[in-house]
């Protein structure tokens, strides 16, 4: 399945405004004034250097802990704006409008995230999924999502499927 939103100005002008309810207006222009030297620099590589950059900055748990709660609030936020009869499609593609990845897959015990554009660069810098705070923004919509859909309290990072190009993520019911 092919990628068919990107990571543009409206994507990031949307997680900067979450952001901004997690750590305030100032952090999230300093962090964007460190990522923005570059003009010509695309969404995907600002996006992964703000994680990079709020990772400098508030260590890698802490960064890790404030995307992942920004994707909560995105999910949050996609869950009030449509009709949970909806919310199986939002959670499958929403990651494919953002440009983050091709969609998310549910299964009977796991989610899994299915051609995240990052891990190119992951890889290229030798991280495991999950070892960078660009990771956790997603891993934060899929859960979030998943606590009324499957009864889910939380989801734990399994493996990397190289060869299904997926990150697999197991519920945990307690």
């Amino acid at each position: 399945m092919d990628i068919k939103g990107e990571i543009n100005s409206e994507v990031i002008t949307i997680m900067s405004e979450l952001m901004q309810d997690v750590i305030g207006k100032k952090s999230v222009e300093i962090l964007s004034t460190r990522c923005s030297q570059d003009e010509n620099i695309s969404g995907k590589a600002f996006a992964y250097a703000f994680a990079e950059e709020a990772q400098n900055i508030l260590g890698q748990k802490g960064a890790c802990a404030i995307l992942k709660e920004v994707g909560h609030k995105l999910a949050k936020k996609l869950m009030q704006e449509n009709p949970q009869d909806k919310w199986d499609s939002i959670l499958k593609y929403a990651v494919n409008d953002f440009g983050y990845a091709s969609h998310i897959e549910t299964e009977a015990d796991k989610v899994s995230t299915c051609n995240c554009v990052f891990y190119e660069v992951l890889a290229e810098n030798n991280l495991q999924p999950t070892e960078h705070a660009i990771c956790w923004l997603g891993w934060g919509l899929a859960e979030e999502f998943l606590k009324p859909l499957k009864n889910v309290k939380r989801i734990q990072w399994v493996n990397r499927d190289v060869e299904m190009n997926k990150c697999e993520f197991q519920y945990l019911m307690t």
